[in-house]
């Protein structure tokens, strides 16, 4: 077994770090003057400098200062407890091999007897306790694991003095930031401008749920993580986006690089992974952010927008929002932007969401009609999709200018869909089974646009079989109805737009897709043609290449139909269908004295085919004991010397007829007699 060892400089790793990130105090470290300095109240005074400023100022703290403000010197060490005054605890946070953030609370007083101090940590959001303790001088300490990302918490240290109550409080965001990395290290996010470091190649391995971390004296982290040295590759830069598009989702793995800039060689470290709450992240590290409570105040309430445009500029930009025929977006190049309209024609609870890899800033606003000029509202920020929940009025129009913010190029997808219909098929997209139930089909009946605006969306599985499906849907409503065919080439890519047809009432639709690539995913959204009409009956079916072959799925010698169970050892299934590019595995298992086997296929509509006969080998795989290729019309295999006690398996399928370019299902008889 080999270890990683990666040493990180922690964000808040000592008293000057945290200081920095302290925004309003200034950072200090301090250092007693080894000539005890008395000042003319013969009071012990300590000389502290002030690293932030230029001119080699000092902070001069009395003893006197420290004794009446309960301050644990022991704690404190060299550094002033003027840092502390506003909120007496010094936060700080690391991250272990599975990129989960862990955090510790050093609270810095005395607590005498008689005095008291309560430490709680609540979620910002929901108002529960997300931890809590009692404060002692013994027990200063508080480490929290595998924190929470993506979420807000309020600090507050209540102490009783002396008799006297003080309050203190800050606030905490927990989050993925982008990792500091060499300027040409990055997966799907734009290299640094202003890091020109580079390098060759980075070393990669899988994170695995057995590590642990030390530190130092000087606030160094090392994560040893214990994983086979197999498993740490290390790859060329420019083969590391290849290596993330092949590797399995949910999965984090770590990343390792050293660089060298002026002679300087300098360490990096960073995650990744594909899983959903992640994938956008690029090469992320887990932190947090530390505010005081008035600070936190005045910076979550954005005074201007992220993206600075006029409510002019943001009207005349503006793009319908057109329920996902038009909902997907691109950008080229970093900092672009997309401005999204929308005019909500009735009351409502909705949800705005983006779908996609990257991260999002976006910026809302809002008019009482779709002529006036929009004013600025709030931003939202995306980690990486945005989505929020809001209840609008009837007529109330909402923008959306949304930016990459960690990007040079991609895409994604804008959404709007009612929570007031739980069981609506905008919700999720409703996978229509293809043959797990081995019905003809897959049909939903009766099922309706129900909101003004809305938008139901299914989804065919041709990851199964090549040939031609159909989308076939019936309107039974008294209005126009459309249905709209799509396709992506991966589960995230940008969603293309096939084809686009008008089913009037009472009458039914059908749009065919001849899949020839089982990467393709293909999608059918139904709404009204109208942005105002709702409560529209209608029916979808989805119908696959093989058009109900009782038989499927038979594609692998492990999935073949067994003829004896259905039929015996002599019989007849003229319901099997052949068509383009399938594969269809039938077996059966001899008793102890047959020998002897007559197979048929035929009445094809004259279509070609091949017919195989196997057993398997002492290896565990197929041995070829006959075969008769390109049937017309028909034909058999006949054995007298097949082996008693034997499963034999036969394939059916026109591999390598190419002159056949049929797609759709045809129906053929299979004949077996085995004795």
């Amino acid at each position: 077994m080999k270890r990683i060892k990666t040493n990180i400089k922690r964000i808040l790793s000592s008293a000057v770090a945290t200081c920095m990130l302290c925004t309003g105090f200034v950072g200090v470290n301090a250092t007693e003057i080894t000539d005890e300095t008395v000042n003319t109240d013969n009071e012990v005074v300590y000389q502290l400098q002030d690293l932030n400023a230029n001119d080699g100022s000092t902070i001069d703290t009395t003893q006197a200062d420290i004794e009446e403000g309960h301050w644990n010197v022991d704690a404190l060490g060299d550094v002033s407890p003027e840092i502390y005054k506003n909120f007496p605890m010094q936060v700080n946070s690391d991250y272990d091999n599975m990129a989960r953030l862990n955090m510790s609370f050093t609270y810095f007083k005395v607590v005498d007897d008689g005095d008291s101090a309560d430490f709680i940590m609540t979620d910002r959001s929901s108002g529960e306790v997300y931890y809590s303790q009692e404060l002692t001088t013994d027990s200063n300490t508080i480490y929290l694991e595998d924190v929470p990302i993506n979420h807000v918490y309020n600090l507050t240290i209540t102490e009783n003095f002396d008799g006297e109550t003080a309050d203190y409080g800050a606030v905490i965001e927990t989050i993925y930031d982008t990792a500091n990395m060499p300027g040409n290290v990055y997966i799907g996010e734009s290299a640094n401008i202003n890091n020109t470091i580079m390098a060759e190649s980075v070393n990669v391995a899988k994170a695995v749920d057995n590590d642990r971390f030390i530190s130092d004296e000087n606030g160094n982290i090392t994560i040893i993580s214990e994983v086979d040295e197999n498993n740490i590759i290390s790859i060329s830069v420019d083969k590391l986006q290849s290596y993330y598009d092949n590797i399995n989702d949910n999965d984090i793995y770590c990343i390792q690089t050293d660089a060298t800039s002026e002679l300087l060689t300098e360490h990096y470290i960073g995650f990744f992974s594909k899983s959903p709450e992640l994938s956008g992240m690029g090469i992320f590290v887990p932190k947090h952010k530390f505010y005081y409570a008035d600070e936190y105040s005045e910076i979550s309430t954005i005074a201007n927008p992220i993206i600075p445009l006029t409510g002019k500029e943001v009207y005349d930009e503006a793009g319908e929002y057109e329920y996902l025929q038009d909902g997907t977006f691109a950008f080229t190049r970093f900092s672009d932007y997309i401005v999204i309209k929308h005019v909500f024609p009735q009351y409502g609870s909705f949800v705005i969401e983006t779908v996609g890899n990257p991260t999002i800033d976006c910026d809302v606003w809002t008019a009482n009609s779709p002529t006036s000029t929009p004013t600025y509202s709030y931003s939202l920020l995306g980690y990486p999709n945005i989505s929020e929940e809001t209840t609008v009025t009837a007529g109330v129009v909402l923008y959306w200018v949304i930016q990459f913010n960690d990007v040079m190029e991609g895409n994604s997808i804008f959404r709007i869909r009612s929570t007031d219909f739980p069981s609506d098929r905008s919700n999720s997209i409703y996978d229509l089974e293809q043959n797990n139930n081995r019905t003809i089909s897959d049909r939903i009946y009766n099922e309706y646009i129900e909101y003004a605006g809305d938008v139901d969306i299914y989804y065919a599985n041709t990851a199964s079989e090549n040939g031609e499906y159909s989308f076939n849907m019936t309107n039974n409503s008294s209005s126009i109805m459309k249905m709209i065919v799509q396709y992506r080439t991966t589960p995230t890519s940008v969603l293309w737009q096939l084809a686009t047809r008008t089913v009037n009432p009472g009458r039914t639709v059908i749009n065919s897709v001849r899949t020839s690539n089982t990467s393709y995913h293909y999608f059918a959204t139904v709404r009204a043609d109208g942005s105002t009409i709702r409560n529209l009956n209608y029916s979808m079916e989805i119908m696959s290449p093989y058009r109900g072959d009782p038989y499927e799925p038979n594609n692998t010698w492990q999935t073949a139909t067994d003829l004896v169970n259905i039929k015996g050892y002599s019989g007849k299934i003229t319901d099997l269908t052949i068509h383009k590019n399938d594969i269809d595995y039938l077996k059966f298992t001899t008793g102890s004295s047959m020998h002897t086997v007559d197979l048929w296929l035929h009445e094809a509509d004259g279509m070609q085919y091949n017919m195989y006969l196997y057993k398997l080998n002492s290896g565990g795989n197929l041995e070829l004991i006959s075969s008769e290729k390109d049937f017309d019309t028909g034909d058999y295999i006949y054995l007298t010397n097949i082996s008693p006690n034997t499963t034999y398996y036969i394939r059916i399928d026109n591999v390598g007829l190419g002159a056949n370019t049929y797609s759709a299902a045809v129906g053929a008889i299979f004949d077996w007699s085995i004795f």
